[in-house]
């Protein structure tokens, strides 16, 4: 998906873009606050496997 929007263009199962999702993660929780039931009534999940 983010190569498809031009935002990345590495290898999609490299380690620099495990760092690239988790840089986009940290910057949804910066946006909505960690706490991202009170902001939008769901959690969030990462799926390292």
């Amino acid at each position: 998906m983010a190569e498809t929007l031009g935002v990345f263009s590495g290898d999609p199962e490299g380690p620099q873009a495990r760092a690239f999702y988790d840089q986009e993660l940290q910057r949804v929780f910066t946006f909505y606050g960690r706490s991202g039931a009170s902001a939008g009534g769901g959690t969030f999940a990462v799926d390292d496997g």
